[in-house]
């Protein structure tokens, strides 16, 4: 009996540990299901991508500031490169008269220099201006309103940019020309 007891004791521990091998198979060869996230899980996977839309903004905010401030000082170091040859082309226009270098320099540049918009401003004799017009820096004046040109002393200069795909320009003012006007007499110039 004992003998049969023992026999009855083991097959009940081969049961069982046959029963523990075939739950575990099962479960291991059971296809798995997708873990289903909390509502906890999901606020921590919102804060993190909130975290990390806010540092890419911020990223975004820092090019953006550098890119600004790096045209800022591309736009101010045209225009004053562009101020200096406004300054030669003067010089030259003064001295074409006397100096055919100073000619030759002046139409040179001046070709070189319309080709990336620059303009001339040359008012011709006679012309009607208005006394503050900004286009203008008056050398001599006589009489009084209205004015006309009576000598170009020197061209103006402007810098004409396109400032979109549509094809719109913008003008911007580089040198205003330098004229001499006469406006109508007054009475007592008549009256001499």
């Amino acid at each position: 009996m004992q003998n049969e007891l023992y026999l009855l004791v083991g097959v009940l521990i081969g049961f069982v540990y046959t029963l523990a091998i075939a739950s575990i198979v099962i479960l291991l060869s059971r296809p798995k299901r997708p873990n289903k996230a909390t509502l906890g899980d999901l606020r921590n996977l919102l804060s993190k991508a909130q975290e990390e839309i806010h540092e890419a903004q911020e990223k975004i905010w820092v090019y953006g500031t550098e890119e600004e401030e790096k045209g800022r000082r591309w736009r101010i170091a045209c225009l004053n490169i562009t101020g200096k040859a406004v300054d030669v082309l003067q010089s030259c226009w003064l001295a074409r008269d006397q100096d055919s270098t100073s000619s030759a320099i002046y139409d040179e540049l001046l070709v070189g220099l319309k080709s990336i918009g620059l303009e001339e401003n040359k008012p011709s004799l006679g012309q009607e201006i208005e006394e503050y017009d900004r286009q203008y820096r008056i050398k001599e004046i006589e009489g009084s309103p209205p004015y006309r040109v009576s000598r170009l002393v020197c061209p103006g200069y402007y810098l004409k940019l396109t400032t979109d795909k549509a094809g719109s320009t913008e003008q911007i003012l580089l040198q205003p020309a330098q004229i001499e006007v006469v406006g109508e007499k007054s009475e007592k110039t008549k009256n001499r």
